[in-house]
């Protein structure tokens, strides 16, 4: 039930295991299609069934009092979904110094619907079936531009990506008005972190990062560095955002 990242993965240890593999997935890849049946088909063809997909309203009550009456005795069923996202708004608000009708941000929407969509799902995201999955996950993306005066040349000064209606587990991110909130911009061609929640930082987004929060008071910094050390963990870049600059 479900033949996208997780599913495929499935059936190929499945076949490798000897077992007659079939998928029910109407958004599988063409070249699948030889595995596809429907829910309809009578009796239910399976003796083990996987649920890799995500919990969305297209998924709700997939398997219901009909779908089990046609079932033969003794079918298991392996749940291995991961969920639902939660998320139904995201916001994206690009600062340019293009005129809002000459930039393209088809590209960037794409992005972000990936890096939101595709860590708890099953599903690929790419720039042509992206905002399709964002309406199938009913993930509503809205996007404005601000004119800024910096130099055409680059298309995108910062990208500001705003979600709603959604808890975060890192405290940090969550702005003023209740929104988790990120922001970036590429320095030299590099990607830096700018702004997390109410926090205004400057961070290259390379290697490995460690976020945490911290009161404002003497010897905080030092003791973060001690505790690192006696785990061998060196720091090579440290940056200190605050919400407001101290007199």
């Amino acid at each position: 039930m479900g033949f996208g990242k997780v599913g495929s993965e499935v059936a190929r240890r499945a076949k490798g295991l000897g077992m007659n593999v079939i998928a029910h997935d109407p958004y599988a890849p063409a070249e699948h299609l030889e595995l596809i049946w429907s829910l309809s088909n009578k009796p239910f063809p399976l003796q083990i069934s996987s649920l890799p997909h995500a919990s969305y309203s297209t998924t709700h009550n997939l398997f219901n009092d009909d779908t089990f009456a046609n079932m033969e005795d003794g079918v298991r069923i392996i749940n291995v979904a991961r969920g639902g996202s939660g998320i139904k708004s995201v916001k994206l608000v690009y600062e340019s110094a293009r005129d809002p009708d000459d930039l393209d941000t088809r590209l960037l929407q794409a992005m972000a619907i990936k890096g939101i969509i595709e860590p708890i799902s099953s599903s690929f995201i790419n720039l042509v079936n992206a905002d399709f999955i964002a309406k199938q996950k009913s993930l509503r993306i809205r996007e404005e531009r601000i004119v800024v005066n910096t130099s055409p040349e680059f298309p995108v000064h910062s990208i500001q990506v705003q979600i709603f209606t959604v808890d975060s587990k890192f405290a940090s991110a969550i702005s003023e008005n209740g929104n988790i909130t990120i922001e970036g911009r590429a320095k030299y061609k590099i990607p830096h972190l700018t702004q997390l929640g109410s926090f205004g930082v400057d961070v290259r987004l390379k290697g490995n990062l460690i976020l945490c929060r911290q009161v404002y008071q003497l010897r905080m910094i030092g003791q973060i560095g001690n505790i690192l050390g006696d785990h061998n963990v060196n720091i090579n870049f440290m940056s200190v955002g605050r919400t407001e600059r101290s007199s």
